[in-house]
This record gives C-alpha cells, sequence and structure tokens, in this order.
C-alpha cells in the first residue's frame, strides 16, 4: 500500500509538473512589469499590468498572466501570442538583455508591445531591435518628454483604433520618436500637436532639441501609440503615454491599448473595439508595488476626490478641465526620464 501511495503522488507531481502556466485553447499575454521608479501614481507599472490584464482576461480566448521584475522563461515567452513590456527603460531596461530573443520571437510571429518608458532604448544597444518588432522607440537627443494635454481627434481606420472616440488626456506623451524609414509598416494611431512651449526646452537628452524645435509654429502632429506590421508577419506597438496611473481610467485610452493588445496577439479586435470595465477608486490603489513603500497609498488620502478626477478624466473633448488641485498632487511630481 505505501509503494502504491509513493506512485499516485509521484504521478500527481509529475502531471502538476507537466501542466503548462496557460489553458493550451487561449491566446497567451505576457506582461512584463517593471519596479516603482516614481512615487505614488506615476510609472504605477504594476498596478497598470495587473489592470490591463484583468481586462484581457475578460475577453473570450485570451489568457493573461503579469511577471513582476522578472523575466519570464523562455518555454512560457514561446506559448505567448503577445508580450506587454510596462517598465522603466533606457541603459536600465529589463528587456535590454532579451533584445536578440524578443527579435527572435518576434520572427516566430509573436508580438511585442511596449508602454511608456519601455519605449526608450539607447540608439546603438537596443534601438535597431525595436524598429524590428515595434516600428520605433524613443531616442535620446531626438525624442522627447514633455508633459502635456493631448487631444485625439482624427483616428485612423485601423483595427487598433476601432470603436475609439475623440478623448483627451494630460500625460507625458514622449513624442518625435525614431521611426522605421519611411514609417514603413508603422500606421500611427493617435497623433495630436503638442504646445510649442513643449518644443523649445534646450538641448538635452531628454528635454529638447534642433529637430524638434525646428517644427515650433508648425501645427506638427506627432503620433504617440502606433501599430507595426513587421518583416515576417508579427505585429507590435508602442505607447509613449501611460506616466500617470489614472490615465487608466480613460475608458478610450484604455480601449485603445486593450485593442492593441488583441491585434499584435493576431486576434480580430470587434468593430466597436475591446470594452472594458472602468476601474474603480479601490481598483485603481489596488496593487500597490510590495517592494516600495513610497507607492503605497498615503495616510488620509480623499478617495472621494480620486473618484471625481477618474470621472473628470472621461469628459467630452473640449469641456474645460477641473481646477482645483488633483488629489495626490503634491506627490505625481513631473520627473523626468533619467
Amino acid at each position: 500500500m505505501r509503494s502504491l501511495f509513493r506512485l499516485l503522488c509521484l504521478g500527481v507531481v509529475t502531471a502538476l509538473l507537466a501542466t503548462p502556466i496557460f489553458a493550451a485553447d487561449k491566446k497567451k499575454i505576457v506582461f512584463i512589469s517593471g519596479g516603482a521608479s516614481h512615487g505614488f501614481l506615476s510609472h504605477d507599472h504594476l498596478a497598470g499590468c495587473k489592470l490591463l490584464a484583468e481586462r484581457v482576461n475578460k475577453i473570450e480566448g485570451y489568457e493573461a498572466t503579469v511577471f513582476y521584475k522578472t523575466w519570464p522563461e523562455a518555454k512560457i515567452l514561446e506559448q505567448a501570442a503577445a508580450i506587454i513590456i510596462y517598465a522603466d527603460g533606457g541603459a536600465g531596461h529589463i528587456a535590454l538583455p532579451h533584445k536578440d530573443e524578443l527579435v527572435a520571437l518576434s520572427k516566430k510571429g509573436v508580438g511585442v508591445g511596449t508602454i511608456h518608458y519601455a519605449v526608450e532604448v539607447p540608439k546603438e544597444k537596443g534601438g535597431p531591435e525595436w524598429l524590428q518588432f515595434q516600428g520605433g522607440y524613443f531616442e535620446t537627443f531626438y525624442s522627447v518628454n514633455p508633459h502635456w494635454l493631448g487631444t485625439f481627434t482624427s483616428l485612423p481606420k485601423h483595427p487598433v483604433a476601432n470603436g475609439v472616440q475623440p478623448f483627451e488626456t494630460q500625460d507625458e506623451w514622449y513624442y518625435h520618436m525614431r521611426f522605421r524609414d519611411d514609417m514603413k509598416g508603422v500606421t500611427p494611431i493617435l497623433s495630436a500637436v503638442p504646445p510649442d512651449a513643449t518644443r523649445s526646452k534646450k538641448d538635452e537628452a531628454h528635454g529638447g532639441n534642433p529637430h524638434v524645435r525646428a517644427d515650433i509654429g508648425k501645427n506638427v502632429a506627432e503620433h504617440v501609440v502606433w501599430a507595426s506590421e513587421n518583416d515576417g508577419g508579427s505585429r507590435g506597438f508602442g505607447c509613449t503615454g501611460g506616466h500617470f496611473h489614472k490615465n487608466w481610467a480613460n475608458d478610450q485610452f484604455r480601449k485603445t491599448i486593450l485593442n492593441a493588445i488583441v491585434w499584435i496577439a493576431k486576434g480580430e479586435v470587434p468593430s466597436g473595439g475591446i470594452d472594458s470595465k472602468r476601474p474603480d477608486v479601490d481598483e485603481m490603489l489596488a496593487n500597490r508595488d510590495p517592494d516600495a513603500p513610497k507607492e503605497a497609498v498615503p495616510e488620509g488620502f480623499d478617495k472621494a476626490k480620486f473618484a471625481a478626477e477618474l470621472e473628470q478624466i472621461n469628459r467630452p473633448v473640449g469641456r474645460p478641465q477641473a481646477s482645483r488641485p488633483q488629489p495626490g498632487q503634491e506627490l505625481l511630481h513631473e520627473v523626468a526620464a533619467k
């Protein structure tokens, strides 16, 4: 009997070890979250990934998982239909040591998308790879990262824009990305004209440069979300917004990114886009970064004011923003990416 019991236990363990992390009949979406860097409600990578993953899991035929400050094993990424990276970028980018792996996965058909700071990589080490799998990236001394109100009133005919209505959000919308030559395979999804004041900053890695200043007074639209069709048939996207966690409560912005995730996974985006539940205050404050005390909800945080703010960001385009201070404003510093 004891031997039989041991055999049964061994069989159960073997079966568990052989079980894949994902259900075999679903498209697998892997989110890779960076850690904290900017304080409460900014660069909220873990909370943002969890919020988006929860909504992907509501889509029939999809399954999402989130990896926090950890690069997934190769066998997991090989099962993925799409990989979404939401993390700090630059020279310390979590994906840089794995850039060749991402290119190889992209060539096999896996979609790759990056959000906010994750669009930035060094020009020589990362730039060529990001151009391959998502068509564009933030290049220092060429791209810039100001905070401004992006007003998006003209949407292209593209699955990623399905059902997206005109909207506007205040965000750290990076712009003047380095795209492929002649925008080959790249379709701008969200584009807007930034204020000239954002173009006039002095020369520095992220702040200003002659290329950007050359367009002062010309009303040049800048592309801040784009979709990419790549050699070999894979797809990718880049999104420069996402600095402020609150913007995931904007129904149109959230729909744009959910559409993009489904599209790069080679799924069918409905004509009305991917609808999803607007997060409430409790969800927006959930999933704080466990390794960073400064990410915790401050004592005495006014949830009622924050709830009003979440409603305000869904106002129709053109309606004035509320003049009252934003909740937690003293904590939402405009910290430039370094």
